[in-house]
């Protein structure tokens, strides 16, 4: 039952027509990959939905999630629970939170500065096929 309110939950605020593509591009070319929006259309912070997902292992859940605390969107901004989650989301093989980790350990977000950890998770990312971890690969790591 918990499983399908989060589920009608997900899916509403996939609905409200925010731009999931959104994300700040840095001088080097880098934008992060977002899941589901923080914020419901009213406004509302759309977190404890997220984060009721993400503890019951939703994967999406735990991506949004991440994202949310990196943008400090519907939750106060916190890079040490952003790695965390999209921590939690890469090691089950999601290319799009092994892109993102790739981007903090390049620009040293929440984590220390490590190219080469961030070449690690920009190759694992293209592994799966992610278009803007195969041009950041070309791009910085040539």
């Amino acid at each position: 039952m918990i499983q399908r309110i989060i589920m009608v939950a997900l899916l509403s605020l996939t609905l409200t027509g925010s731009d999931f593509s959104m994300a700040e591009d840095s001088p080097s070319g880098l934008s992060y990959d977002t899941g589901a929006p923080c914020l419901e259309a009213d406004g509302t912070s759309a977190v404890k939905w997220l984060r009721i997902a993400a503890e019951q292992a939703d994967l999406y859940g735990q991506f949004s999630l991440a994202n949310c605390y990196n943008l400090g969107e519907g939750v106060r901004q916190d890079m040490v629970e952003a790695v965390r989650w999209q921590l939690i989301a890469a090691n089950k093989g999601y290319a799009k939170a092994e892109y993102n980790l790739g981007i903090y350990y390049f620009k040293g977000e929440g984590v220390n500065k490590n190219l080469e950890e961030a070449k690690s998770w920009f190759e694992k990312a293209a592994k799966r096929k992610h278009e803007k971890a195969i041009n950041v690969l070309k791009k910085n790591f040539q």
